[in-house]
């Protein structure tokens, strides 16, 4: 999938903005504050109904303005797409080609995307939540019977805990929802790691002069039992603890360089490489499995990464193919050729170079 055509009404600084990007490398460039991010964060936020960026529900809106409004056309071989979003009041509302939607899970599998920012390396140094969102989001593009399973395994979860914190034997009775869900997610899970996990280490070594990266998968239990059991042997401790203490909401994707944990040897210029390679995996795998094109975003690219990561890191997005944002303080193009086409953005407004 390929973005063709981007409009912005009142996101944040931007009052309007109509542009073409390429299907290629895009750079985008301007002073801090001048609006470049809200750039990439209007086409996050046609993919996925929320902002990537914090604190964004009180700040989204242009100052003086109700409501915002964002739309993107999107193209691929076989058909296009044309996405509406409009915030405000209170309300989202959300159209993919003139039909309005009320799960932004259709937006997401309308335009594909990953966005890497600074703070992309919490996945690696932060809980396990972080890398479970980071794994379920590939899996969920890849496998379509994904998100019902987890839908409904996350409704059995919740209504377990809930019996459990009120001490109700009817817990139980939630038990076999959360098994055959909860096995449907684990399943898909495990297939995807496993193509997951060598695409990481291939890019890993084209990317980075690092040791052996090591990925492991936790998926939330004892290895030596099966989910049913799992939750017979833990009932009476779940009773005491108030919640399901293991199963598929506790698994983790576990990163290490030569047996370490990769956030405690590695430098942020080196983690910050590696989360990149991480993502780029995702959408190598979304290409393998199912022929999906992902439009990758990456905000300050030059945040913590040396010209010589730089420079790498550049040449192997173009062979990609993908339609590619990278935003930037400085115009990069002269010291590294490649870009399609180069933005200019100041004081939320955008023009060519």
């Amino acid at each position: 999938m390929v973005i063709k055509q981007i409009r912005i009404h009142n996101l944040r600084i931007i009052k309007e903005i109509e542009f073409e990007p390429e299907s290629e490398l895009n750079l985008i460039w301007g002073a801090n504050g001048s609006g470049k991010t809200t750039i990439l964060e209007s086409i996050y936020l046609l993919g996925r109904g929320k902002s990537f960026r914090k604190a964004e529900k009180d700040q989204l809106i242009r100052r003086g303005e109700q409501q915002l409004n964002l739309f993107v056309h999107a193209q691929d071989n076989s058909h296009s797409n044309a996405l509406g979003l409009i915030k405000g009041n209170g309300i989202t509302q959300a159209k993919l080609n003139g039909r309005k939607i009320t799960r932004m899970s259709d937006l997401a599998r309308a335009i594909p995307l990953i966005v890497i920012t600074p703070n992309s390396h919490e996945i690696l140094e932060r809980g396990p939540q972080y890398r479970r969102r980071f794994l379920d989001w590939g899996v969920f593009h890849v496998e379509p019977e994904f998100r019902n399973a987890f839908e409904r395994f996350s409704r059995a979860l919740k209504q377990r805990n809930a019996a459990l914190r009120l001490r109700e034997n009817v817990a139980s009775s939630w038990d076999r929802e959360l098994i055959e869900s909860g096995n449907t997610v684990n399943r898909h899970r495990e297939n995807y790691y496993a193509q997951l996990a060598n695409k990481i280490q291939s890019i890993s070594r084209e990317l980075l002069d690092l040791g052996q990266i090591q990925i492991d998968w936790n998926r939330g239990w004892s290895d030596k039992t099966d989910l049913n059991q799992n939750l017979e042997d833990m009932r009476r401790g779940d009773m005491q603890a108030g919640y399901t203490r293991y199963g598929p909401h506790r698994a983790d994707l576990c990163i290490k360089l030569n047996n370490q944990k990769v956030e405690k040897v590695a430098s942020r210029g080196q983690q910050k490489m590696l989360v990149v390679a991480m993502h780029l995996a995702q959408v190598a795998v979304a290409r393998d499995l199912v022929s999906t094109d992902t439009v990758i975003l990456i905000d300050d690219l030059t945040s913590e990464l040396d010209s010589s990561n730089r420079r790498r890191l550049l040449e192997y997005l173009q062979q990609m193919g993908n339609q590619i944002f990278i935003t930037g303080v400085d115009n990069i193009s002269a010291s590294c050729p490649g870009f399609s086409r180069v933005f200019h953005v100041e004081q939320g407004k955008i023009s060519a170079g």
